[in-house]
């Protein structure tokens, strides 16, 4: 079993993939130069539509008593979104999913995604946001991935898999190998070919527009499906 962590799988999961709302747009994808000395020279990140750092769904005349109420009748509506009591308190509500995001087929490789919401119920409306330890997971196999009582990520059958790049290293390392007669071999690593589902190059061109408009639509979809119940319940 190939791990990103340790801990035991479980084996019963089902993935979950709530069905895709294109209509609906919270959030996008955007690309800007790195502030760190060492590393990528361009990083990317899931922000708001807005621009500002949460989505807020408001629901003029109901009460934080009431959206709370709401959204813990929500999530026992959707078994596949676990709430963690532990992150959670009277002013926030968390909870997780791990689902598949995309084949490869249409994204060049296998994505599935960790997810923890972080929910923020006020009078009158709810802010959203995605939290900290959400996780893109990428294989150009076909991969059947498992998550764990700790909320690890692990493999079934040693299948490799790796934290999803949404921009494409550098190339430019070098791979050496020891041949006894000819002596040192070196060859360069070409990332582009290593990481052809990446949204944007190594220098924040954007070069898969699908796959960003898959992921971007994917996390929409937590947004505009609580709101839809919710809506249903305010009327």
């Amino acid at each position: 079993m190939n791990r990103m962590k340790t801990g035991w799988v479980f084996v019963w999961l089902l993935f979950i993939s709530l069905q895709v709302h294109a209509q609906s747009k919270y959030v996008q994808i955007i690309v800007a130069p790195s502030t760190y000395t060492y590393g990528p020279r361009f990083v990317a990140s899931l922000v708001p539509l807005t621009g500002q750092k949460t989505v807020v769904l408001n629901f003029p005349g109901k009460s934080k008593q009431e959206l709370t109420r709401n959204i813990f009748a929500y999530l026992q509506q959707r078994p596949q979104l676990i709430l963690k009591p532990k992150y959670s308190n009277e002013d926030l509500i968390t909870y997780r999913d791990f689902s598949i995001v995309c084949d490869s087929s249409k994204c060049m490789a296998y994505l599935a995604a960790l997810t923890y919401v972080y929910a923020m119920p006020e009078d009158g409306k709810i802010q959203l946001r995605f939290g900290k330890g959400s996780t893109l997971f990428s294989s150009l196999y076909k991969v059947d991935l498992r998550i764990t009582r700790q909320d690890d990520v692990a493999s079934i059958g040693n299948a490799p898999f790796n934290e999803y790049k949404f921009v494409q290293p550098e190339d430019g390392g070098e791979l050496r190998s020891n041949k006894i007669l000819s002596g040192y071999h070196t060859a360069v690593i070409h990332y582009g070919i290593a990481y052809p589902e990446s949204i944007y190059d190594p220098k924040g061109k954007l070069i898969n527009p699908g796959v960003k408009q898959i992921i971007e639509q994917y996390y929409d979809t937590y947004i505009t499906d609580l709101n839809d119940f919710l809506g249903k319940l305010a009327k």
